[in-house]
C-alpha cells in the first residue's frame, strides 16, 4: 500500500539496533555458530526488518474519502516542528542518536515519489535551528528530547512564515506529526497544566493549544490535512473528527 510506503522509511531506522543485536543472540539461529557476518551485513538485515515492522505497524485510523493513498508526484507540504524532530524512540539508553542514518521525513516521501514542497521544508528546518534536536530552538524550552513538555511552535510562527509555506501549487495536502515520548520512568504526566489533579485540565496525551492551533491553521491553508500520530502511548484522539481541524486522514506509526 502507498499509504504504508510513504512513512516506512521516517520511522525503519529506530528498531534496527535491537534486532541486529536480537539476530546475534547465540540459539536464535541455528547456523550462526557457522557463520560470520560483518557490520554492513548485521545492519541491512536489521534495517529491512524494521521497515517491514513500520508497513505492517502502522495503523490507518481515519480514511475520509480514501484520502490515503496518495497518488505518485502529489504535492505535499510537511508542517509541525514534531515532523522535523519526530521521536525515534524512548528516552534514556532506549532513546537513539541521530547520526548518519538517521532518516528525514522529506527525504522519505521523496522516495516514495511524492513531490515536496521543499519551501516550506527549508522553513520549518529552519524554525527548528538547522538540523535535529536544537535545544535552543525548541519552542517549549526544556530540550527536543525531553517528555515532560509538548514541542509545537505557537501559530504565530506558522503565521509569520505562511507566504513561504503555501508555496505555488502545494496547497492541496499537508503532513502534520504530532509525537509524545515516553520511557521507563518517564510516563506521560497525566497532570500536564499542573493544577494538582488528574481529573481535571489536559494530559499530556491530548494536543496542547499550539497543536490544536497548527490543525486550525492548516485547516484554513490546506484543502486536505492528513495527521501522523508518532507515539508509543495511546493519545486522545477525538480530534480528527472535529469540525474545527477538518483532518481527512491520520495513521498512527
Amino acid at each position: 500500500m502507498k499509504a504504508s510506503k510513504l512513512f516506512e522509511r521516517s520511522l525503519g531506522v529506530v528498531c534496527a539496533a535491537a534486532l541486529v543485536f536480537g539476530a546475534l543472540v547465540p540459539g536464535l539461529r541455528a547456523e550462526a555458530a557457522a557463520e560470520s557476518f560483518d557490520g554492513d551485513y548485521c545492519y541491512q538485515e536489521g534495517y529491512e526488518v524494521s521497515v517491514n515492522l513500520e508497513a505492517e505497524g502502522a495503523v490507518l485510523l481515519k480514511n475520509a474519502d480514501n484520502t490515503l493513498p496518495l497518488a505518485e508526484g502529489t504535492k505535499v507540504t510537511i508542517l509541525g516542528s514534531m515532523s522535523y524532530n519526530y521521536v525515534q524512540g524512548g528516552t534514556g539508553s532506549a532513546g537513539g542518536s541521530d547520526d548518519e542514518n538517521t532518516v528525514m521525513m522529506n527525504d522519505a516521501f521523496i522516495e516514495a515519489g511524492l513531490d515536496v514542497n521543499s519551501a516550506a521544508w527549508n522553513w520549518l528546518a529552519d524554525q527548528c535551528g538547522g538540523s535535529r534536536v536544537v535545544d535552543a530552538n525548541d519552542p517549549a524550552g526544556v530540550g527536543w528530547s525531553s517528555y515532560t513538555a509538548i514541542h509545537e511552535f505557537p501559530v504565530s510562527v506558522y503565521n509569520g512564515g505562511a507566504s513561504t509555506i503555501k508555496a505555488d501549487g502545494y496547497t492541496d495536502y499537508v503532513v502534520v506529526t504530532v509525537s509524545r515520548s515516553g520511557a521507563e520512568g518517564a510516563s506521560p504526566s497525566m497532570d500536564y497544566d499542573g493544577d494538582g489533579s488528574t481529573l481535571t485540565g489536559s494530559t499530556y496525551l491530548e494536543l496542547d493549544q499550539n497543536e490544536k492551533d497548527l490543525l486550525a491553521f492548516c485547516k484554513d491553508n490546506f484543502a486536505h490535512t492528513i495527521v501522523l500520530v508518532n507515539s508509543a502511548a495511546p493519545m486522545e484522539l477525538g480530534f480528527i473528527d472535529s469540525d474545527a481541524y477538518n483532518v481527512d486522514a491520520c495513521i498512527w506509526m
